[in-house]
């Protein structure tokens, strides 16, 4: 009798969360989702105007949202966990960016450089 042999399953490829935020000047809705479903849904509502103190206190509640659903920030370039920031870019009908763009393309560096992760 020969012994049962199992071959190796197939290879799942790791999981990459995404978080996705839409800026806006009141409130800031936010998203989660992951590689695998390649969906996301929303998981609230961050009620801090854009403005509120220079943008730092919208700043610190969005790493705040950051920390609850990718986990601790990355200790360096490629470590830690794995997840990433998607911020909606406000274009206009034409295709060109106004200042609304400009604006959300600031706060995502700011988001970036704060939070270690990347911003699409």
């Amino acid at each position: 009798m020969r012994p049962k042999t199992t071959a190796p399953g197939p290879t799942v490829p790791p999981s990459m969360r995404y978080i996705a935020f839409d800026l806006g000047d009141k409130r800031t809705g936010v998203a989660v989702g992951d590689s695998i479903t390649r969906m996301c849904g929303p998981v609230g509502v961050i009620e801090v105007a854009i403005h509120e103190r220079a943008g730092e206190a919208l700043l610190g509640a969005l790493l705040n949202a950051l920390e609850e659903q990718l986990g601790p920030p990355p200790v360096s370039a490629g470590a830690g966990s794995r997840g990433e920031i998607v911020i909606g870019l406000p274009i206009n009908m034409d295709g060109s960016e106004g200042p609304r763009a400009r604006m959300v393309r600031e706060f995502g560096a700011r988001i970036a450089e704060r939070s270690g992760r990347e911003v699409r």
